[in-house]
């Protein structure tokens, strides 16, 4: 069933990708250039990249710490902390969504043309975003935990699943409002600020969620 829910996003994504190849075509038949590429298009690739990586984080990061009650004993009787395994699923999770979102992001900046000033700003955009959605999810899943059920999809429609939706819709749109100032009127501040504050939002909910182990009972 992951697999299937994976691969439906993913199908999804690329008919995304598909749709800018068909823009990339026309722009091309009827002699658009890059630079007279609307910037809106490009602000909503970002909001494009946050939906989906923040889709996967629900779907496979956010239950990862209410699945270990399964197997509790085992964590339990090993000498390892559970803060420890749970930067460790981070990390694997942050790499992995956004290796996923640099694929898709470099694939639409080549596919629309974009130059490869914009692309590194765009690029640099999408992986700040993908880290700090993960850090979100899994955050608000350490500080909230639901053992009460080992099904993912309840999980992910519970209270702190609905939460890190409207968070990650609101961080998406601050994301693509500060990508807008930047391309539009060359605001660096905007592109900076955001993300600064996206390093020091993941931090404090990383630690929060790190924090609660001292706390927390699998089993």
């Amino acid at each position: 069933r992951d697999m299937l829910w994976g691969g439906f996003l993913a199908l999804l994504w690329m008919l995304q990708i598909t749709l800018n190849i068909f823009i990339a075509r026309n722009m091309r038949r009827y002699g658009i250039s890059e630079a007279m590429i609307p910037d809106i298009i490009q602000v909503f690739q970002l909001i494009i990249v946050v939906y989906f990586s923040s889709a996967f984080v629900l779907r496979f990061a956010f239950p990862s710490l209410a699945l270990e009650k399964r197997t509790a004993w085992v964590i339990g009787s090993a000498p390892i902390a559970l803060e420890k395994i749970f930067v460790a699923k981070y990390a694997w999770y942050a790499a992995l969504f956004s290796c996923i979102s640099l694929l898709a992001g470099t694939l639409n900046a080549s596919v629309l043309g974009i130059s490869v000033g914009g692309a590194l700003i765009f690029i640099i955009f999408i992986v700040t975003a993908t880290a700090t959605t993960t850090a979100f999810g899994m955050g608000i899943a350490a500080l909230f935990p639901n053992f009460e059920t080992d099904d993912p999809q309840m999980i992910s429609t519970s209270l702190p699943g609905l939460v890190y939706i409207l968070l990650s819709l609101a961080y998406g749109a601050i994301g693509a409002w500060a990508l807008y100032l930047f391309r539009v009127h060359g605001d660096i501040s905007s592109f900076l600020l955001f993300i600064l504050t996206s390093i020091i939002a993941g931090a404090i909910i990383f630690q929060c969620a790190k924090h609660s182990f001292k706390t927390l009972e699998l089993g």
